[in-house]
């Protein structure tokens, strides 16, 4: 009985104990002091690395306390500070998340209290005046739960918008009174310089500052700490491999394994983030009258950051992040010159969408291609999605490169990263570039038929007047059999266009067998089509056709079926009702006539034919 007695005060006294630790406000591992505590005139000091590993002190004087600063109920914490590199400099990219601390009581609290991170700043300031996030914000989104990616953004067009080539990108304009977080230097190895000024300009809306370095040597990786404290030079890596690209800020408070960063967005979009982060080398400060920067390089990982969140990032040291294996293999057709080279990247369906162009362009630039020439590109993508089989995918495009990278990337992404039925983990790709630095365009410049008359089931030869890049049109002819079920009298039109303007004709993909099916059936661009739209039949079954049948029944009702399933162009899927026995066949909604040409057709045409029961003669 008395066994019994102490087992049961035993569970009460855990239970009492979880709950109150479950219901007690958070206490931070060093002092704080609120917003609402501070005043203007007090005085205390920041930390920060200007060279090496060595977190040093710099004056801060407190000259406002904004309410409302960036919106409701975020306020903003205003510093003057001193150093005599900040006397030089101004406030430096790379300062992000420097702790500040106000001391009040040199005897009792010599340490002082943690106010928040250095994080704002204005644009060409001649003094050293920066923006402090209050230190509550940033704890209070480090304790809240991890989310999904709900916060990222399902524009229809959102890959087309993070791709596009770099001539695309418009200046930002800013507001001369307008404080703005401080950019985060993104150190890069491995890029040129002239495509670093392309990447500049494609990255300035995320607030990232692309940095040329390089990677660390041997000996200084092992000179630097893997034990971080308040003020520590912080990275965050986004590509490692042939390539490293890593995002280098300030650690601004940490507690055991948890650490918070920064104090503004590293505008990776998403509150549940997996990248690695990594301890940092800083060679020196880089004074400039627009923006004065760390230089520096990311050296060892040492944990992962797992939220990027308006106020800070964050991340623990107990965890690796897992990053996407990647290969891009490129060969000049001209030179036969042909180098592989190996990446892994940061899995995110926003960010590693708009990485990957760059990456390619990198690459064609080390077998000395031109990137802007005009360029016949043929594209094989390797693709491993998660407990799937190995699949490959190819596509010919003429354009320069990072166009042709931006297609390739968004033609195999969007329907994988953009679908709204599931999460995708896509575990090892591979890019096969074959290039040649040539002009193989077609245009389409007119096509027109002698046959005005045709009966059912009676072919048409259609003539297509091309244009070669720099050189006098020629004409190509295409055969057209009209359909014996098509009754006559009507007209049908019949147009002609480049294959890569075709798209998928199979359904909304609802699962990845699906959506393997839904890649493979864009066409490789490689040819010329003749397309003759059909009266719409949704559906085929037990000889009957149903018409004009809403797409949500359509994809519903097959997705369901394991059996076989036809498209119009023939591609197979796995999928079955259980209602119903027989095969069901997706109605055609046009009819493909194509002809293989070693260029790329751009441009469309059509010419109407008139279907009749009899001939004039």
């Amino acid at each position: 009985m008395k066994k019994r007695i102490i087992i049961f005060c035993f569970i009460w006294l855990v239970i009492l104990l979880g709950y109150s630790i479950g219901n007690s406000s958070y206490e931070p591992v060093v002092k704080i002091m609120k917003a609402d505590e501070i005043k203007i005139g007090m005085t205390g000091y920041g930390k920060t690395v200007f060279q090496g590993t060595r977190v040093e002190k710099f004056d801060v004087e407190i000259i406002g306390v904004l309410k409302n600063a960036l919106g409701p109920k975020y306020d903003m914490i205003l510093i003057k500070c001193s150093h005599p590199v900040l006397d030089k400099a101004g406030i430096i990219a790379g300062m992000s998340g420097s702790p500040i601390y106000i001391v009040t009581d040199k005897e009792k609290e010599p340490e002082g209290r943690l106010i928040g991170a250095l994080a704002y700043a204005f644009g060409f300031a001649k003094e050293s005046i920066a923006g402090v996030t209050p230190i509550q914000l940033m704890l209070d989104d480090m304790n809240k739960p991890i989310e999904k990616q709900a916060s990222i953004e399902h524009r229809e067009n959102s890959v087309e918008h993070r791709v596009k080539g770099p001539e695309s990108f418009q200046d930002d304009i800013y507001a001369s009174g307008e404080i703005r977080p401080l950019m985060t230097p993104l150190y890069i190895s491995g890029v040129s310089s002239h495509r670093l000024r392309y990447l500049a300009k494609a990255l300035e809306k995320y607030n990232l500052m692309p940095v040329q370095t390089g990677a660390p040597s041997e000996d200084l990786k092992q000179q630097v700490p893997k034990e971080l404290e308040h003020g520590s030079a912080l990275g965050v890596t986004l590509v490692r491999g042939d390539e490293d690209w890593s995002g280098v800020g300030t650690l601004t408070y940490r507690d055991g394994d948890k650490v918070l960063a920064f104090g503004h967005r590293m505008s990776l979009y998403g509150e549940e983030v997996q990248a690695p982060l990594t301890t940092a080398y800083i060679y020196g400060v880089m004074p400039s009258l627009n923006v004065s920067f760390k230089l520096g390089s990311s050296v060892s990982e040492i944990g992962c950051l797992q939220q990027d969140r308006r106020s800070s990032i964050s991340g623990v040291f107990t965890k690796t992040a897992k990053m996407m294996p990647m290969k891009i293999s490129v060969e000049n057709i001209k030179t036969g010159r042909k180098e592989t080279f190996t990446y892994e990247v940061l899995h995110h369906r926003n960010i590693t969408s708009g990485i990957l162009p760059w990456l390619m362009w990198s690459a064609v630039d080390a077998v000395e291609l031109t990137p802007f020439e005009p360029a016949y590109v043929e594209v094989i993508t390797h693709l491993k999605i998660k407990d799937m089989e190995p699949v490959s995918f190819r596509r010919l495009v003429s354009n320069d490169m990072p166009a042709a990278g931006c297609g390739a990337v968004n033609n195999i992404f969007k329907p994988i990263w953009y679908n709204p039925y599931m999460k995708i983990s896509v575990e090892d790709v591979h890019f096969e570039l074959r290039i040649l630095n040539e002009n193989r365009t077609l245009q389409l410049v007119n096509i027109w038929t002698e046959d005005k008359e045709v009966k059912p089931g009676e072919t048409v030869r259609i003539y297509c007047q091309l244009k070669p890049y720099l050189k006098e049109p020629f004409i190509k002819t295409m055969d057209f059999t009209i359909p014996e079920e098509i009754k006559p009298p009507q007209t049908v039109n019949i147009t002609i266009m480049g294959s890569n303007d075709l798209t998928s004709p199979l359904p909304t993909p609802t699962n990845i067998p699906e959506l393997i099916n839904y890649l493979k059936s864009y066409y490789d661009g490689g040819n010329i089509v003749a397309v003759m739209n059909l009266p719409t039949i949704n559906l085929k079954v037990k000889g009957g056709n149903y018409r004009y049948l809403p797409r949500s029944f359509l994809s519903t009702l097959i997705n369901q079926w394991q059996g076989p399933t036809y498209s119009s162009s023939g591609i197979e899927t796995s999928i079955r009702s259980p209602t119903l026995e027989k095969p069901l066949e997706l109605g055609q909604n046009y009819l493909l006539t194509t002809e293989p040409m070693q260029h790329i057709v751009s441009g469309s045409c059509s010419v109407s034919v008139n279907i009749v029961k009899y001939k004039n003669k």
